[in-house]
C-alpha cells in the first residue's frame, strides 16, 4: 500500500500544496523601518527598563474608516536640553518603509524618572509587505528603542469608535484557492488508491 502511495503523484501533489500554504521562506521577513537596526551615537534621554508597546488595528467595513493606534509606555530621565529645560523624545510608526505618523513628548531636565505614554494614530490599515508596523523611539537622531515588527491586535469598529460585531480574519482569495486545490487533489489520490487496493 505504501509503495502505491508514494507512486501516486496526485496524492503527493495535494499534500505538498497543503503543507506549503502559509509557510514563509527563510530570510523573507523584512523590516518596516528602512534604517539599520542599531543605536545612532549622540546625546539621548535615559531609558529606565524596557518600554512596552501596545496597539490595535481598528478594522471597519468596506467604505468606512479603519485606523491603527500604537502606544509606547516607559520611564525616562531627561539628559539633553532641547529647549525650555525639556528633553524631547519622538515615537515614530513605520509601515513598509514609510513613516506613517509621529508623536512627541517632553521630559523635564530635573534628574528625576518620569513615566510617559506616547500614542500615535494613522488612518487606514497597515500594509503587508512586511509584518505589522515598525515602532521606533527617537531622541533627535539617536535611537532609544525599536520593536519591528510589532503586530497590532485587530478589533472591529471605525475611526469614530462605533461598535461592530467581532472581527474575524479570513484567508485571502489566493490562500482559499490553493487550499481547495490541495484538498481536491488529495481526495482524488485517495480514491485512486482505494480502487487499486480493491
Amino acid at each position: 500500500m505504501f509503495s502505491n502511495l508514494f507512486r501516486n503523484r496526485h496524492f503527493l501533489s495535494g499534500m505538498l500544496i497543503v503543507t506549503i500554504v502559509g509557510m514563509t521562506p527563510l530570510g523573507a521577513q523584512t523590516l518596516n523601518w528602512p534604517g539599520a537596526a542599531e543605536t545612532v551615537p549622540g546625546p539621548r534621554a535615559s531609558v529606565v527598563g524596557t518600554p512596552v508597546v501596545t496597539g490595535t488595528q481598528t478594522v471597519a467595513p468596506t467604505g468606512q474608516c479603519s485606523q491603527v493606534s500604537i502606544s509606547l509606555s516607559g520611564t525616562f530621565i531627561g539628559t539633553t536640553d532641547d529647549g525650555g529645560g525639556m528633553d524631547q523624545i519622538t515615537l515614530e510608526i513605520w509601515d513598509d518603509g514609510d513613516l506613517m505618523v509621529t508623536a512627541t513628548a517632553s521630559i523635564p531636565m530635573d534628574g528625576e524618572e518620569h513615566a510617559l505614554t506616547l500614542t500615535a494614530v494613522f488612518q487606514g490599515m497597515y500594509a503587508t509587505g512586511a509584518p505589522g508596523v515598525g515602532v521606533l523611539l527617537m531622541d533627535g537622531a539617536s535611537l532609544l528603542f525599536q520593536e519591528d515588527p510589532f503586530i497590532p491586535t485587530d478589533i472591529a469598529g471605525t475611526c469614530d469608535g462605533a461598535g461592530l460585531p467581532p472581527y474575524t480574519p479570513v484567508p485571502g482569495p489566493t490562500g482559499v484557492v490553493v487550499l481547495l486545490l490541495g484538498a481536491v487533489l488529495a481526495l482524488f489520490g485517495v480514491r485512486r488508491l482505494r480502487r487499486q487496493a480493491g
